[in-house]
């Protein structure tokens, strides 16, 4: 949960490596912050959503992993 909460925190940091063709770019990053924790707690707590959980969180590890 924790890397979730720059989302919410400090989005303009966020903002400066959002491409420039994201419409609604600042909501877009609270929105994602949000998305994330509840991804997270729907992990932590085992519900029926937490398979769903972890395929929200995939692109973002993945794309990390290939651009490395």
């Amino acid at each position: 949960m924790a890397p979730a909460l720059p989302y919410l925190a400090m989005p303009e940091k966020l903002l400066l490596i959002t491409p420039a063709w994201v419409p609604f770019a600042r909501e877009l990053i609270i929105a994602s912050g949000v998305i994330e924790i509840a991804a997270s707690l729907a992990l932590a707590t085992r519900t029926r959503l937490h398979c769903w959980a972890g395929v929200i969180n995939w692109p973002g590890p993945h794309k990390d992993a290939t651009d490395s």
